[in-house]
């Protein structure tokens, strides 16, 4: 499964517009580099946030179903669009995933 660095790069080879022409309120699927789509949710014609990425297998990556659980991903919920280039710079602080037991004790603690 692709990181946080290749999903920003994924979501930059969108081409999605900032603010889109036609689309005031709501998600947009664009397609992006390598058969990957990235999901896109626009407010009143701006670019809000990426809500998720589908991967060419089908695989879904859920951004905002447990942020305490994946902080590797806060790079990816802070994205604002095509120009928000800061965080594909090499040095920029990606964390890696967690281990899954991290991500399993996170689940616990927010159902609780």
């Amino acid at each position: 499964m692709a990181d946080a660095r290749e999903l920003l790069d994924i979501a930059h080879s969108t081409g999605a517009p900032h603010p889109h022409p036609k689309i005031d309120f709501g998600e947009v699927t664009f397609p992006a580099r390598e058969g990957w789509q990235v999901v896109i949710f626009y407010d009143l014609f701006d670019l809000d946030y990426i809500d998720r990425f589908i991967a060419p297998d089908g695989a879904v990556i859920e951004l905002w179903n447990n942020p305490a659980a994946t902080p590797h991903l806060d790079p990816l919920r802070a994205w604002r669009g095509l120009d928000d280039t800061a965080r594909l710079r090499p040095d920029a602080p990606i964390e890696s995933p967690p281990p899954p037991a991290a991500i399993a004790d996170a689940k616990k603690q927010g159902e609780s």
